[in-house]
């Protein structure tokens, strides 16, 4: 009974509680500043900003010359961009051989050296305005066989019977001469281009005009020709210069006289 007493009288002494007034602006965040109103996005009126920076060079054109090269020709590139802002365009070139990059070799020409017959050649420009830069890629081209070339003039040949008409290849493949045009009689060796003639009872005679064809394995050729005359039953020899009484006998034609026969126009000619 005492302790209840004791309670409703602490009860009965206590004051109401008091009542806390909200606020009625908005709170601010400790260290922030007022927050600034979101912004109205502007109407679209169909027009859009111009953008003031700087813009990459475009890439319009790439071509290679020539375009099936052979082991023997330098490729040279020819590269055409623009630039939107009128900057002006440098170039970096880098040249792949089989996909290999060939360092140290930055010129817009690639020299035959770098290739053989059969590689794949391409080539990697860069576009530059000094701040930006685009890339771009030739076709890949691939290199085609040189034909041989014969290396002996024509001028050289005295003899026929032994002579041998020399040739090269810049790809270094096995070569193989033939004749066409020869009298009976006449050969070549095919590995090495020798000739060989030792006349024929049944050559026909005549003129000849010879021609000696070296090639290669890709079906690459040279011509090499010279001219023969061959006398029935007879071994020929390259065609010869008139004789001194060939050569008064023409002069005699030219003036219009026609000797019967050898003799008359020897004795007409040392005055008989």
């Amino acid at each position: 009974m005492y302790r209840l007493t004791l309670l409703c009288s602490f009860l009965i002494a206590c004051d109401p509680v008091a009542t806390v007034p909200v606020p009625t602006q908005p709170l601010e965040s400790e260290g922030l500043g007022p927050q600034p109103a979101a912004e109205v996005p502007p109407e679209d009126t169909g027009t859009k900003p111009i953008i003031d920076g700087n813009r990459a060079p475009v890439i319009t054109a790439i071509s290679m010359e020539p375009a099936t090269p052979t082991t023997s020709d330098d490729i040279t590139v020819t590269v055409e961009a623009e630039d939107p802002d009128r900057d002006h365009v440098r170039f970096e070139y880098l040249w792949t051989v089989d996909e290999v990059e060939i360092r140290g070799q930055r010129q817009r020409t690639l020299p035959h050296t770098y290739f053989e017959k059969g590689d794949m050649v391409q080539l990697k420009v860069i576009a530059t305005d000094r701040d930006l830069e685009t890339e771009g890629y030739s076709p890949i081209i691939f290199v085609r066989n040189t034909p041989p070339r014969i290396v002996t003039s024509p001028g050289a040949l005295r003899s026929v019977d032994g002579f041998r008409v020399e040739a090269e290849d810049i790809d270094h493949d096995k070569l193989s001469w033939r004749l066409d045009g020869e009298p009976e009689g006449m050969s070549i060796d095919a590995s090495s281009g020798t000739l060989s003639y030792k006349g024929s009872e049944t050559a026909k005679a005549g003129d000849y005009q010879v021609q000696v064809i070296v090639e290669d394995p890709d079906g690459g050729s040279a011509k090499w020709a010279f001219g023969i005359s061959v006398a029935a039953g007879k071994e020929g020899g390259p065609a010869a210069e008139p004789t001194e009484a060939e050569q008064r006998a023409e002069k005699h034609r030219e003036r219009g006289y026609k000797p019967k026969d050898e003799a008359e126009a020897e004795d007409e000619y040392n005055g008989l």
